[in-house]
């Protein structure tokens, strides 16, 4: 396996960021992959692929193998009529009143491009080994009567302010003026099929290419960020904030543009990349293709003014297709992830440094023929977030694995800092503060990253005797400090 690694000589204190090349999974001739999920979905503690191949009007399962491989050929295929094409795992059942832990997200969602349907699939397994989707009735997603989208997206992520992950999806047909965003929250009071909402949608002036959710002002508030390649802006469009349930995500009309700082961005992203406690902006262009940097104003006059003075600019080797904001080295650095349609993903360590050397120089990644979107999930369960990328033009998934050994640093620290046994374990897990400084808090998180359950002011011992079976990142407080340990419970 080959190892690319990014190094910074003048800041020793940043940790290295190393991704290696994984499996490549070969879809039959014609399939048209254009995404991927990343889920446990036989509930084995091995995160499992699901792939849509739009052409076949399939949706394919490969499931890991006990080795970390997978199959040849697909372990189960599902039929959906007219272009399954963009899929989210999310847990669609299983919520409680607010505060409640939340449920393993082992559920798919997926957008059917011709027909304008979203599928809502159930994992009615429940034992490991156990694989089992049912489909409830389709809903419609996009304005009535609107046509076919060109390239859907779906999303998750909690946008009506009750901390449970909803969807939402990008419309973009052409030729059209009814395009934009929308999506259906999850309503965790109300039993399936019920416990969806009714969708919602924000029409944009333009016709987005991409979209991304980042909380732009306020934290825990999500806003949609749109590129608009013809005004050459980004568009951030607010949302309503802390809501009750059925209550819309984002105010319509109620949205701020801001110069994206090239030509023709096709997409754009959201976070905090220099650490001044403000969220910044980050624009891909395909024309003189470029990723822009667009750092907010550290002391603006209201806490909801976006400014953006500074500006940074990193050359592309090709046209963007999709841009990412996300620490992967566990620094707390956001790091930068743009795929290229000329096959080629360009990763930037964030550095830490102040001017042009906030970021790195890219590592670069060669994926399959014409890459249409890349998903970061825990693929090998362990512990770091992975990419995959769907690639129609010779119908592949391509699976890079992160290698940063960031993780093994925090296990020396936290085995320092706190003892957690047994381990496997059944139905308990023992902690012990190794300092003297006490244990503030515990959250179980999954293979995913999605927090699982959390306890304020642990006891000495956590129950997980109803946790699903499966590999787990347990995180503790112990005094000012977090610490991350690997958990297998079996």
């Amino acid at each position: 396996m080959t190892y690319f690694h990014a190094y910074d000589l003048q800041a020793q204190s940043v940790p290295p960021l190393t991704l290696g090349y994984g499996p490549t999974i070969q879809l039959p001739t014609g399939a048209d992959v254009n995404d991927i999920a990343v889920a446990d979905l036989d509930h084995d503690g091995r995160p499992d692929l699901a792939i849509p191949e739009r052409a076949l009007d399939t949706l394919a399962i490969f499931v890991q193998t006990a080795s970390g491989g997978f199959p040849a050929k697909a372990s189960a295929r599902y039929f959906f009529s007219r272009g399954p094409h963009t899929i989210v795992p999310l847990a669609l059942n299983g919520y409680g009143a607010s505060g409640s832990p939340v449920p393993v997200a082992d559920d798919l969602v997926l957008g059917a491009r011709q027909s304008i349907q979203l599928y809502l699939l159930d994992n009615m397994g429940t034992a490991p080994g156990q694989l089992s989707l049912v489909a409830r009735p389709a809903l419609r997603w996009g304005p009535l009567g609107g046509s076919p989208p060109t390239d859907p997206r779906l999303l998750t992520a909690p946008l009506n302010g009750d901390d449970y992950p909803d969807i939402a999806y990008l419309y973009n047909p052409i030729g059209t003026v009814q395009a934009g965003l929308g999506g259906n929250g999850i309503l965790f009071r109300n039993t399936p099929p019920d416990n969806i909402a009714s969708p919602l949608f924000y029409q944009a002036p333009f016709r987005p290419v991409d979209a991304s959710l980042a909380c732009m002002y306020v934290p825990d508030a999500y806003n949609a960020l749109l590129a608009s390649p013809t005004t050459n802006e980004i568009i951030i469009v607010s949302t309503t904030g802390k809501s009750q349930p059925s209550n819309g995500w984002w105010t319509s009309g109620y949205q701020r543009k801001t110069a994206s700082g090239g030509t023709r961005p096709v997409a754009a992203a959201g976070a905090d990349v220099d650490g001044d406690g403000d969220a910044d902006l980050v624009a891909a262009h395909e024309t003189n293709p470029n990723v822009v940097i667009r750092l907010r104003e550290p002391n603006p006059v209201t806490p909801y003014d976006l400014l953006f003075p500074t500006q940074l600019t990193y050359p592309l080797l090709g046209a963007p297709r999709q841009v990412i904001l996300q620490d992967m080295n566990g620094d707390n650095r956001p790091d930068l992830l743009v795929l290229l349609t000329t096959g080629l993903v360009q990763v930037f360590r964030n550095t830490g440094q102040s001017g042009q050397a906030l970021f790195d120089a890219p590592i670069l990644l060669a994926t399959g023929s014409r890459p249409a979107y890349l998903r970061l999930a825990d693929i090998n369960a362990d512990g770091q977030l992975d990419l995959a990328v769907a690639c129609p033009g010779d119908n592949t998934v391509h699976l890079f694995y992160n290698q940063s050994v960031v993780l093994s640093a925090q296990a020396a620290k936290s085995k320092q800092l706190a003892t957690v046994y047994p381990n496997p374990a059944h139905t308990t897990l023992q902690l012990r503060s190794t300092t003297g400084s006490p244990i503030h808090a515990a959250i179980l998180l999954d293979a995913l990253g999605r927090p699982v359950r959390q306890w304020d002011a642990p006891a000495t011992s956590l129950n997980v005797a109803d946790v699903p079976r499966g590999l787990y990142l347990l995180q503790l407080q112990v005094g000012t400090t977090k610490t991350m340990h690997r958990i297998v419970l079996e």
